[in-house]
């Protein structure tokens, strides 16, 4: 696996391979295919920026080459032609740029207004450790674990110390301090038809 600036990332990374897979990914879908292989080039070219890492990349990329030659392609029945992509082809998604922008240092992203209600909304409810308050915001019941560490550190306040957007959810960073503990959490928000609601909350870290 190639790791460089804190970021792990696994992809043949050669025009020539990601040509192969995007072919081979459409004769066994029959569906045009943009999204993964399209996303992991982007990435790999932001961070291939000295000779150093750039070997590193051909080096991994000749050894995953092999790998799918020895296998016959990912179905097992040989490998595609070689088919340079469009120049007018559009990515389906932005996603690998916006990785990108959420790596770099100073990025701000602007709150909408009923968003920025409902973090300040859900950050009380974690302070309180509201089971009732904070399945106003989840799509689903908060964890038990997550609200036994809330009902344990006693948070008096809490602040948000990240934000980001990464495709259509925003990430929302809250640190809750109490007597003695602090505790990160990282809320991913979503839009729907309800409004904005939290899909995942994942426990950081405590201290």
């Amino acid at each position: 696996m190639l790791k460089t600036s804190g970021v792990g990332v696994t992809i043949a990374a050669s025009p020539a391979a990601a040509s192969r897979m995007r072919n081979h990914k459409k004769e066994r879908r029959g569906v045009r295919v943009g999204g993964g292989v399209a996303a992991g080039e982007t990435i790999i070219q932001h961070l291939a920026t000295t000779p150093d890492v750039a070997a590193r990349v051909e080096s991994w990329q000749r050894t995953l080459q092999g790998l799918l030659e020895a296998a016959r392609g990912v179905t097992g029945q040989g490998l595609p032609p070689i088919v340079a992509p469009s120049p007018t082809e559009a990515p389906l998604s932005d996603d690998a740029r916006e990785f990108i922008a959420l790596e770099r240092a100073g990025q701000t992203w602007a709150i909408p207004e009923d968003l920025e209600t409902a973090v300040r909304a859900f950050g009380d409810a974690l302070v309180a450790a509201d089971g009732a308050g904070l399945r106003r915001h989840l799509h689903h019941d908060p964890d038990a674990a997550v609200l036994a560490t809330l009902r344990e550190g006693r948070p008096l306040r809490h602040r948000l110390v990240a934000f980001a957007k990464l495709g259509r959810h925003r990430i929302a960073k809250y640190r809750l301090e109490g007597p003695g503990r602090a505790t990160t959490l990282n809320a991913r928000w979503e839009q729907g038809e309800s409004g904005w609601r939290v899909g995942a909350l994942d426990l950081v870290k405590t201290e």
